[in-house]
């Protein structure tokens, strides 16, 4: 029975699981990304961890979640700002040579929309977009059921948008973002959401603010993208969606003029949560190098 792999790397950690073909998860490990995040560091760390979930050698399939660019192969690391020296590295090949597994390679976020589109929120929607919220605002999009990629490999980024820099930058450049990436702390984000739900003026001062500017940046997209669905993750939603959802809909009534191009517009939270960039990179290395 044909089995994958897939491995979610982020700046503190590496998360691996073992799939069968269908995407049930047979078995999984967490391990802390090492302090050292060189090439050959992290190389050796991940061939490391995929032996010790995978010894018996039951998957032949790799895929790899990260947080940078790839090439058009999606077997090289581009770029990866997170991690110095990561500029044109042939990660794949390297891990093929040392594994004898084949691999692939891409970028989180389209990981975490191949996720949610296979057993997460996204399952039967045609035109979806992801917008991700933690230290930063990310952003990927499938359109008629296929990835959006640009001619040289690369996923569309939806949050790199707007007039003023990057939507990424007017995000957490309004005061909730601060305190977002200040606190990164779910508590405090849910305390915050119950104060205006009870009327408290600075936290509805401060929610009415980054509201307004990320249904404006959303707006944006239902005018470029014409989703069925936009796909809402990470630690802000996650403890605030009911209190964000009714206020994002009033936003984008106001600034989509053309009923048309949001009549039927579903805004949802992700259900997959931190296992969906795993999956979605296990379903990739399924359809790229088995053709499923």
């Amino acid at each position: 029975m044909l089995h994958v792999i897939g491995v979610d790397i982020s700046i503190t950690s590496m998360k691996l699981g073992l799939f069968d073909k269908d995407g049930s998860l047979l078995s999984g490990k967490v391990i802390p990304t090492p302090k050292l995040t060189t090439p050959g560091t992290l190389t050796i760390a991940l061939c490391e961890a995929v032996t010790g979930l995978d010894p018996d050698h039951r998957a032949s399939l790799i895929g790899i979640s990260l947080p940078g660019l790839t090439d058009v192969t999606a077997r090289v690391v581009c770029a990866c700002t997170n991690f110095p020296g990561w500029e044109n590295v042939p990660l794949a090949e390297w891990l093929e040579a040392r594994l004898g597994r084949q691999v692939t390679l891409e970028n989180n976020t389209s990981c975490t929309l191949a996720g949610e589109a296979w057993k997460g929120s996204a399952v039967g929607f045609i035109n979806v977009v992801l917008l991700t919220f933690g230290s930063r605002v990310c952003g990927s999009a499938m359109l008629k059921r296929k990835s959006l990629i640009g001619y040289n490999g690369n996923f569309a980024e939806p949050s790199l948008i707007g007039s003023q820099s990057h939507y990424d930058n007017s995000i957490r450049e309004q005061p909730m973002g601060t305190r977002i990436i200040r606190y990164h702390c779910s508590s405090d984000l849910a305390k915050l959401a119950q104060e205006a739900d009870a009327g408290n003026q600075r936290a509805l001062t401060a929610w009415t603010s980054y509201i307004t500017t990320l249904g404006l940046g959303i707006s944006s997209l239902v005018y470029t993208f014409t989703p069925q669905l936009v796909l809402l993750s990470g630690l802000l939603v996650g403890n605030t969606y009911h209190f964000l959802l009714p206020r994002i809909y009033q936003e984008l009534t106001q600034c989509v003029q053309q009923l048309v191009s949001y009549e039927g517009l579903l805004i949802r939270s992700c259900t997959l949560g931190n296992d969906a960039s795993r999956l979605g990179a296990a379903h990739l290395a399924l359809k790229r190098l088995a053709g499923m």
